[in-house]
């Protein structure tokens, strides 16, 4: 039998398989999970991609592109071409926003368990507040062993909100990163015979996500990203343009002349980073880690004394440099205030994002790192994050809030609560009805206690 044949007989079993699964039922399925255990069906994954993509292909189509539209050769979705989202809101909005997962979809479930309590969303994934965005700042996967259901679960959010929902791409969306960090190894497993059709249309799914987003209200603007600055870019006209959804492509990546020749911060450019990383490099890449850019692999220099630095990862960008590219790019109306990104979860930043539970800020809040789960870096401290923008008409009424969550107690009793479920089904049951009421009762009333801790 060819592998088309094996392919088509598998794709149509899932199929027949296929069921939309609710908020609710995903996190009882992922907290009781077993390590590489298939939750999702192949149909519903398949499925749930072809809805996505002929939602991201009609949003890229639309004729509010800067400069120059794509051309056919994008609209393949076979290679990288770095490009930039601005969506235009209400003062008064909310922003939920997520930092890196890493596969861990119990911190996410977590999150949006929470966000449903709180009536921002339904029990099938619906945004309830016309006001309300969902931001994500990439690396949904690689790491740790649910990073199918992470990208399930987003692929609903955005499918069911698609004005609403803002997914960006992370250094981690990346298929040869997949191979190295185990995704690709999680795919294969939990989707033996079809895994590669899956793990294809998941790069396709990568190369449909911008690279940054400018977020803006009232004149008043944020760049969201997953790393950090690109210096060999200027989205300047992206920053001042008018609408409420703009897009630009940038097809040159030119790091040498990107700062006024014979300043200070050109001079530690050339010093201090490698020639090989300031030669200017044309799209599209077959992946973005071939040339580190920027937007998903910079980090944010800790020391404020240093305007740029280079390291394993590319670019460090200090205090100086930040400060001068933002202005940059905030020359007119429109000012770029702060940038919210993921990303810098090792070194110093990686200890401060540990205990502040997933934020740190930089620079008088100039710039926010974001982590929004440690359970695939941390055996002790497993915490669920994200945080809340309010935005307003002038930028110093804006707020950002912090909400986190240890998860790791709570996976451990969502587990317990499984099992207690089948006893009270099966025995405790048989307790009440035959010679143990007393029993029977005191059994329900410590699972009574369960679930309140549980629903916490």
């Amino acid at each position: 039998m060819s592998r088309f044949a094996t392919f088509l007989i598998s794709f149509l079993f899932f199929f027949s398989l296929k069921a939309d699964l609710s908020l609710s039922a995903l996190k009882r399925k992922v907290d009781s999970a077993d390590e590489n255990q298939q939750i999702i069906g192949a149909g519903e994954l398949f499925d749930s991609f072809k809805t996505y993509q002929a939602i991201a292909k009609k949003e890229l189509s639309r004729d509010v592109w800067i400069d120059q539209s794509p051309d056919e050769k994008f609209f393949k979705f076979d290679s990288f071409y770095p490009f930039m989202q601005k969506v235009a809101i209400a003062p008064e909005s909310e922003v939920i926003m997520w930092g890196d997962f890493h596969g861990s979809a119990r911190a996410l479930l977590e999150g949006l368990s929470f966000l449903q309590n709180e009536h921002y969303i339904d029990n099938h994934f619906n945004i309830m507040n016309p006001h309300c965005y969902f931001v994500f700042l990439g690396d949904y996967v690689d790491r740790w062993d649910q990073g199918i259901e992470i990208l399930y679960t987003i692929l609903r959010l955005k499918c069911a909100n698609p004005d609403h929902v803002i997914l960006l791409r992370g250094n981690h969306e990346d298929v040869t990163l997949n191979q190295y960090y185990d995704f690709e190894y999680e795919i294969l497993t939990k989707y033996a015979g079809v895994g590669s059709f899956l793990f294809a249309a998941i790069k396709r799914f990568y190369e449909t996500l911008p690279s940054a987003l400018v977020l803006e209200s009232e004149n008043n603007c944020i760049l969201c990203c997953h790393g950090g600055i690109e210096v060999g870019i200027n989205p300047e006209k992206l920053v001042q343009s008018i609408g409420p959804v703009r897009y630009q492509l940038f097809t040159i990546v030119d790091r040498e002349n990107s700062l006024p020749v014979g300043s200070a911060l050109h001079d530690a450019l050339i010093t201090r980073v490698p020639a090989s990383e300031l030669a200017a490099f044309s799209m599209p890449l077959e992946r973005p880690s071939n040339h580190s850019f920027g937007c998903l692999w910079s980090d944010f220099e800790l020391c404020e004394q240093e305007s740029i630095s280079y390291g394993e990862r590319g670019i460090r960008c200090g205090k100086a440099l930040t400060h001068y590219y933002l202005d940059q790019i905030s020359n007119g109306e429109k000012k770029v205030r702060a940038i919210f990104r993921g990303h810098q979860h090792n070194g110093d930043m990686y200890k401060d994002l540990i205990e502040n539970r997933g934020l740190v800020k930089l620079w008088s809040d100039l710039v926010y790192t974001l982590l929004a789960s440690s359970e695939s870096m941390e055996e002790d401290i497993h915490f669920a994050s994200f945080v809340k923008i309010t935005t307003a008409s002038d930028y110093t009424d804006w707020s950002v809030g912090h909400w986190f969550r240890d998860i790791k107690i709570k996976a451990q009793i969502s587990r317990l609560f499984t099992v207690w479920q089948y006893l009270r089904e099966n025995v405790f049951a048989v307790c009440d009805c035959t010679c143990c009421p007393v029993l029977g009762r005191r059994l329900r009333g410590l699972l009574s206690l369960f679930l309140l801790y549980k629903n916490r």
